[in-house]
């Protein structure tokens, strides 16, 4: 090869270097802002996912704050008018306002609740659902008809039963939501309050589904109560 040819092809090589070169540099540079956009593109899915957890669990929180508080409401209300009716058994067509009053909002945090429970939740819920159905309708017959037996009887549920119910409600929603210590043993507490409710406030009406059994659902209750609550 003669220096001629060697100086032509170097200066060949060159020149397509310094041609290319920019080329180089662009499709580096494109490649760095497509990896730069990748990048942003990743960190806000991340930070959508992250906000769309933080709003589903702040709206969970909510749901169960206002069920439990809903819950509560209820039983000191339904509290307040069984001792009314036992120190004055009213007549009939006096309403049980207070009592009216809170079972509206409950049944509304209830059935907005019920979109958004657990399983373990869902089951305590349903059956504390139960108990505020049945001692509403013990409260409105014991005003129709006032029987001491049945007015010590409910006063007995509201202490124990209800009381009980309420408690573990509270329990297995703080549980839930991860602020709480793990529920011990939750199908005791569970058969207990089923057993205390068909013991006491509904003792003697026709009961419906299976319990808890090998299906490992729980499906037991009454019949619907007022308003077709379940």
């Amino acid at each position: 090869m003669t220096s001629d040819l060697t100086a032509a092809i170097v200066a060949a090589i060159g020149i397509v270097g310094t041609l290319t070169a920019p080329l180089i540099a662009q499709r580096s540079a494109s490649h760095a802002r497509r990896l730069e956009f990748e990048l942003q593109r990743q960190e806000r899915l991340e930070e959508r996912a992250h906000a769309d957890r933080r709003a589903a669990y702040e709206e969970k929180r909510d749901a169960y704050a206002d069920l439990n508080a809903a819950v509560r409401g209820f039983a000191s209300a339904a509290e307040t008018s069984l001792r009314d009716l036992m120190a004055e058994h009213p007549l009939p067509d006096q309403p049980l306002t207070p009592v009216e009053e809170a079972l509206r909002p409950y049944r509304g945090h209830y059935a907005r609740a019920q979109m958004l429970l657990g399983e373990r939740p869902m089951l305590i819920a349903s059956e504390v659902n139960r108990g505020v159905n049945s001692a509403y309708s013990a409260l409105v017959q014991l005003q129709q008809t006032y029987d001491v037996r049945a007015a010590e009887e409910l006063r007995s549920w509201f202490s124990g039963g209800m009381s009980e119910g309420v408690w573990v409600l509270r329990k297995i929603l703080r549980e839930d939501l991860g602020v709480g210590e793990p529920f011990g043993d939750f199908h005791a507490a569970l058969r207990l309050l089923q057993d205390t409710r068909k013991s006491t406030v509904d003792r003697g009406k026709p009961q419906r589904g299976l319990g808890i059994g090998a299906v490992g659902g729980y499906t037991s209750g009454i019949e619907p109560g007022p308003n077709g609550q379940a």
